[in-house]
Parts: C-alpha cells; sequence; structure tokens
C-alpha cells in the first residue's frame, strides 16, 4: 500500500542531461512496440534476468523493473524528466503503479463495499470477512515496494558520474 498514491522523487546529477540520457538508453531496454501484450514477450524471454525496460521521448522516460523469476508485468514505473542545472542535471518524477492497477482496485473495492452492506445487516461475521478481503486485496494489489526501491537505486546510479558499460543482460 506503500505506492497507492505516486511518490515523487529528486536526483541531482554532475552529468549533464544528454550524457545521462545516454547512459538512461545503455542501461535499459527499449523495445519497439509498446503495449500490454509485448511487455508480457518482453518478461517471457527475460524471466530468469534483473531486467530494467521502458522509452524514452527527448527529455522524458518511464522505466519498469522486472526481477528474475517474478510476473511482475504491471508492477512499479518511474515517469521521469531531465532538466538541465548549472552544476550537471537534475532528474525528477514519480514512482506510481499502471492505470490497471487503480481501476482494478476501485472496482474491487466497490464490490466488496456492496457486498459488506448487504451483510452488515444479516451476517455480521461476513460483513468483516468482506472487508478483511478487501483490505487484503487492495494490499496484494499495490505491494510493490521492492521494485520502487530497485528503482530509485537504479535512477541514483546512473546519476553517479562514472561511466559505466552495459550492467544488464538483454535477451532479444
Amino acid at each position: 500500500m506503500a505506492l497507492l498514491f505516486p511518490k515523487k522523487v529528486m536526483f541531482d546529477s554532475t552529468l549533464d542531461a544528454k550524457d545521462f540520457l545516454r547512459k538512461l538508453t545503455d542501461n535499459i531496454y527499449m523495445p519497439k512496440e509498446t503495449g500490454l501484450f509485448k511487455v508480457s514477450k518482453i518478461i517471457k524471454r527475460n524471466w530468469s534476468v534483473d531486467l530494467y525496460y521502458g522509452n524514452r521521448r527527448q527529455n522524458a522516460f518511464t522505466v519498469f523493473h522486472h526481477r528474475p523469476f517474478k510476473r511482475d508485468g504491471g508492477s512499479v514505473r518511474f515517469n521521469g524528466v531531465v532538466v538541465d542545472t548549472d552544476k550537471g542535471c537534475k532528474v525528477g518524477g514519480y514512482l506510481r503503479h499502471g492505470i490497471v492497477s487503480y481501476v482494478f482496485s476501485l472496482i474491487w473495492t466497490i464490490l466488496l463495499f456492496m457486498v459488506t452492506v448487504i451483510l452488515l445487516v444479516e451476517n455480521p461475521v461476513g460483513c468483516i470477512v468482506s472487508l478483511g478481503l478487501m483490505t487484503l486485496g487492495n494490499m496484494l494489489i499495490f505491494s510493490g515496494g521492492k521494485n520502487a526501491k530497485y528503482l530509485e537505486v537504479f535512477i541514483e546510479t546512473l546519476c553517479e558520474n562514472e561511466e559505466n558499460t552495459e550492467i544488464f543482460d538483454i535477451k532479444e
């Protein structure tokens, strides 16, 4: 439930925006096509690999993280923008879930809330169970804290001024 609401994140780097974006492009897999089914194929092909993937448009970018042997195609993402400053660049953005997670959570909550109201009069135990299922379901939907930490560390590592080579294995 930590990422129910988008979390704002800011990083400072001594690299200029062009160098940071070059490093970003070198260290993430950028598929040509996007969409839910393409992401599923990427995850299936890289099932046992720690993978950062996403896309970039000029100074704006989106990065996702896939942990090995996990089904995490719709988990937390980082939407960021790179801006030049006097001392380098500033990277700012939000860690958040996809819209599908929010919609599914809303539907889940509304349905179980209606069941809870119906059971409130006739079956108090069923009402408590329904509230528990509603809470547990939302906790499962929005549990993505580890991926959020991995994304934060990844962006922070990219902001460092040392030249990295490509550090992640990607299967085409």
